[in-house]
């Protein structure tokens, strides 16, 4: 495959009359600012920001694919210009994120110009949205939020999450049967966490089954579930080992089975964790960013091509349609025929 190249020439004249100087008009999609075509450009975008190709290693690609020599300044302007245009496709992720009733947020650590931020990430049911800061603290969901206020929030147990604007919480179950298992690998006798793991999985379960049960036999068994996490949270256990896991789920016991009552919630934040992973990806192939503007970009273009694969959008086709007016559509008309 090689590069369709078109040159174009604008001729000028002066005004005999009103002796200023007139151009002549170029057509849509090759107007004088444009250097390349939104197939390359998003070709670029998605090298980099999908498949986390480094600057060097995209540059190999493309002429490797193409024979097209671009350099890393070219490759950066394109990513400045992408996320440019992924700016307010961004903010009208955000805006939706605020207008839904459960949210899932999570955050993982960044490499910024050598020094460590924080990507976070909030999930709702139609949308991801991503930012890159300087903080891990609760400013940063407020920042997001807004005034908003949305009826359950969903995450680990990291303390600022808890100073999320929402009604209800819900812990990740998944976290907890984790952690139990790290106290069971340290004390495998220790009853207590035995059960208080099955416990959990048997909330999952039932969870599972809620479609496939009557509304009175799930209620039924939602309550069987209350009084056994009360007798499980009755009585602390013994060893100290246990102590930091027994008091968290007493102190946040209104939290662990909010999902049982409310089938939009989820009982983990697993869809927050497959989010970040792909960022976690691109920070270990390419070092992190070099950058503010760097990190910026990739938050804003992840959240465009995030929501694009949650709502079942061809990502490469996504991004085409971001970088804006196609080159000559008689091309393919051309082509065709």
């Amino acid at each position: 495959m090689r590069p369709v190249v078109i040159e174009t020439r604008q001729a000028e004249g002066l005004c005999p009359v009103c002796h200023t100087l007139q151009r002549g008009s170029l057509p849509e999609g090759l107007e004088a600012a444009r250097r390349f075509g939104p197939r390359l450009e998003a070709t670029v975008v998605y090298l980099q920001h999908q498949q986390h190709l480094g600057y060097q290693r995209t540059g190999q690609a493309l002429q490797d694919l193409f024979s097209l020599s671009l350099s890393d300044g070219g490759q950066a302007c394109i990513i400045a210009r992408a996320a440019e245009a992924a700016a307010p496709a961004a903010e009208a992720i955000r805006v939706q994120v605020q207008q839904s009733a459960v949210v899932g947020c999570d955050e993982t650590g960044a490499r910024v110009d050598g020094h460590t931020w924080w990507q976070w990430v909030f999930v709702v049911s139609q949308a991801i949205y991503h930012v890159i800061v300087t903080s891990r603290g609760a400013g940063v969901i407020k920042a997001v939020m807004g005034e908003a206020k949305v009826a359950v929030w969903v995450s680990d147990c990291w303390k600022p999450q808890f100073h999320a604007p929402a009604e209800r919480f819900q812990i990740c179950l998944v976290h907890q049967v984790r952690n139990l298992q790290g106290l069971l690998d340290r004390c495998p006798r220790l009853k207590w966490a035995q059960q208080m793991q099955q416990f959990f999985r048997s909330a999952m379960h039932l969870a599972k089954r809620r479609e496939t049960l009557t509304a009175t036999g799930y209620a039924l068994r939602v309550q069987v579930l209350e009084r056994r996490l009360d007798r499980l949270l009755a009585k602390q256990p013994r060893p100290k080992a246990a102590h930091a896991l027994f008091k968290r789920y007493v102190r946040y016991r209104d939290r662990l089975l909010v999902f049982l009552y409310d089938p939009r919630v989820p009982f983990h934040n697993n869809a927050c964790e497959r989010a970040l992973r792909p960022s976690v990806v691109h920070r270990k192939v390419t070092g992190g960013f070099r950058s503010a503007w760097g990190a910026e970009a990739y938050a804003a273009l992840a959240s465009v091509i995030d929501t694009a694969k949650l709502q079942g959008q061809q990502v490469f086709a996504t991004l085409v349609a971001l970088m804006g007016t196609p080159v000559l559509p008689y091309l393919n008309a051309s082509a065709r025929e």
